[in-house]
């Protein structure tokens, strides 16, 4: 098979993938409900960790947690302010 011949089956083989891919978006745009409302606020934090791996070395392990920022309260005579909701990803 020649560099032309082989050259002309990707192009046409990545047209049908875009096309393929295009038609999905829209399938999606018109099916899929709008999101949700979001919080207010979020809050975004990151953290890492040594963790052990085999034959005696280590690395690193970095998390980050976000979550929604609640409104102040007073607990105990302070204003304390929680989170909720909290998704983490290592």
């Amino acid at each position: 098979m020649s560099k032309f011949v082989c050259q002309q089956y990707t192009e046409r083989a990545g047209l049908a993938y875009e096309q393929m891919q295009s038609e999905e978006v829209e399938r999606l745009e018109k099916e899929t409900p709008p999101a949700p409302e979001g919080a207010d606020e979020m809050l975004i934090s990151a953290d890492g960790a040594m963790v052990p791996l085999r034959h005696g070395i280590w690395a690193e392990v970095r998390t980050l947690v976000v979550g929604e920022v609640q409104p102040a309260q007073e607990e105990h005579g302070e204003q304390v302010v929680h989170t909720e909701n909290l998704s983490y990803f290592s």
